[in-house]
């Protein structure tokens, strides 16, 4: 009775708690973010995951108030909210490692396996109502948990390597700061994900109970540093660092007028046509001063533009070389496009490419490309 009495206690705080940090997120971090649009999109997925992991401690308190024997519903509970609370914490993190790029499927992945869970449970009832059935069900319920915790974490693990691969070309370099705030904050939901399958048949309750602290552990941990994050991160600004010339006078920081902009645009249309958009691991810096500009008047170009960001446009550009050469050449394999237009390998151009184009190199060449056109 103590126990249990110990076990309410510590769950009507943790409803307390997470009522707390949810009014945190949905409205005072607002106030003072600056890491942009996809951030805040971010923030309202673990506002909806924080709101559900309070739904989630009341009924699991209020289960705890009756009687004793009801540790199958418990459990039933757990998984049931266990499956939406962790697909939103997790994808708020993938959903700004893909800057919001994020697939249909991958959206949806969660979704599904929870429908299959609610079947798995409905059936159960229908066909047993045995306690052996009823955990069963709970075993099988727990393994569809396991399998999107994995799918999630393989997900983030490997845009994370994608982003630091990126980085070392000197590619996306505004992630650098998100990498650097959460980069432990993945480790441990990593290591969670892979942990929950072998507590799943674990029986001992006092390992069950170190891991249910662990959990909520890291994700306040978590929390923290995501809060962090958007307070000191302008994800909206540029972040190339430059060092200007003595002797050049330095332009107004949101606009230039007439004079100065026409002779930007033409700086700009004659570096596309030089081709020069197409060397490897081009900065900003390198740009404009291949333009004969300052690079603050090429940052007031790209804000005035539709790519707003210098990497969104470079890559833009490199896409579009990319479609003039397969078009030319329709058969050419994809690593010698992808250095011809500038990207360091076959999977990062395949990867922008596809982004930018919503298909495969290989399928817009199928579609762009006519019939005739393979047998000339």
């Amino acid at each position: 009775m103590l126990l249990n009495i110990n076990i309410t206690e510590v769950q009507g705080t943790y409803v307390i708690l997470m009522g707390l940090i949810t009014l945190f997120l949905a409205f005072v971090l607002p106030a003072y973010a600056v890491a942009g649009k996809q951030y805040n999109v971010a923030r309202k997925i673990l506002s909806c995951a924080t709101f559900l992991t309070m739904v989630h401690f009341t009924i699991q308190y209020l289960l705890h108030k009756q009687a004793e024997d009801i540790e199958i519903t418990r459990t039933i509970v757990n998984l049931l909210f266990g499956v939406p609370i962790s697909f939103m914490v997790y994808m708020s993190y993938y959903y700004l490692q893909r800057e919001g790029n994020v697939s249909t499927h991958n959206w949806l992945f969660a979704p599904f396996i929870s429908l299959i869970q609610i079947s798995v449970l409905t059936i159960t009832q229908m066909v047993s109502q045995s306690d052996t059935a009823l955990s069963l069900a709970t075993y099988i319920m727990s393994l569809l948990y396991a399998t999107i915790l994995l799918y999630y974490s393989f997900l983030m693990l490997y845009e994370h390597y994608n982003i630091l691969a990126d980085l070392k070309r000197g590619e996306r370099q505004h992630l650098t700061p998100f990498v650097r705030y959460t980069r432990w904050s993945l480790v441990l939901l990593i290591l969670l994900a892979f942990g929950f399958p072998i507590m799943t048949f674990n029986d001992n309750l006092l390992m069950r109970s170190i891991y249910g602290i662990i959990v909520i552990s890291v994700f306040f941990f978590y929390i923290i540093n995501f809060s962090i994050f958007g307070i000191k991160t302008n994800n909206d600004a540029p972040t190339v660092s430059h060092v200007q010339a003595e002797d050049e006078p330095k332009e107004d920081k949101m606009q230039l007028d007439t004079a100065k902009m026409e002779r930007v645009t033409t700086a700009v249309q004659a570096f596309i046509d030089s081709g020069l958009y197409t060397q490897s691991s081009l900065t900003m810096k390198q740009a404009a001063d291949n333009m004969g500009i300052s690079i603050n008047m090429l940052k007031i170009w790209l804000r005035n533009s539709p790519y707003e960001k210098f990497n969104n446009w470079i890559t833009m550009l490199r896409i579009e070389k990319a479609k003039e050469l397969l078009l030319n050449k329709p058969d050419s394999i994809y690593e010698e496009i992808s250095e011809k237009c500038g990207f360091c390998d076959r999977q990062y151009f395949y990867r922008q490419f596809k982004k930018q184009e919503g298909i495969s190199p290989a399928a817009w060449v199928k579609e762009h490309t006519k019939p005739t056109d393979y047998n000339a």
